[in-house]
């Protein structure tokens, strides 16, 4: 299995992830050219879902990053489903964020907290039944990454769907990379 990996330091500190690019080789490559582009580089983690703000049925728990400035920057990604890649949404997995099927794009992804069987294909928490396209997953990291899942979230929030899930202080993306061979 051909991958990549990718360093991002935040805030908090670093985290390492690998991208599956043979087996989600669409979202991996949007993924990649943001990473190549240095658009992640000031991004945010700026929502986490938990059992006791998530307003979905089937509950999840992750967290989720965003390209601030993200105008012009949302190149569609056609959907890779889970039944077609194999890759399942569990503790630390990498997926895109998305409405309806082809419309997520690498401005927006997340790391799973935990097995969240509900965001896979036929997992019932998107209704049109196609779950999210994970295209890798965190290698290192993961008591940040739980860090800023248990972090203070504000009361209100542009969509309703998110309220109680934004971060009252978003934790930055420094710079991401990919990891040299030699790192």
């Amino acid at each position: 299995m051909e991958t990549e990996s990718v360093w991002l330091n935040t805030d908090l500190g670093d985290l390492l992830l690998e991208v599956y690019v043979s087996r989600a080789p669409l979202s991996s490559d949007a993924f990649l050219r943001y990473v190549d582009a240095g658009r992640y580089n000031g991004a945010t983690f700026c929502r986490t879902v938990r059992p006791d703000n998530d307003h979905g049925t089937a509950p999840t728990a992750l967290v989720q990053a965003t390209v601030i400035d993200s105008v012009g920057l949302h190149p569609r990604v056609a959907h890779e489903p889970t039944a077609v890649t194999g890759i399942h949404h569990l503790d630390g997995t990498l997926s895109l964020a998305r409405l309806e099927p082809g419309s997520a794009s690498p401005a927006h992804f997340f790391i799973c907290i935990g097995e969240q069987p509900s965001l896979d294909f036929g997992g019932g928490r998107a209704a049109d039944g196609q779950g999210f396209a994970a295209f890798g997953r965190l290698i290192e990291g993961f008591e940040l990454v739980r860090r800023i899942h248990r972090a203070r979230t504000l009361p209100d929030a542009p969509d309703p769907y998110m309220k109680d899930q934004m971060l009252a202080e978003p934790i930055v993306i420094r710079a991401a990379r990919r990891k040299p061979a030699s790192f």
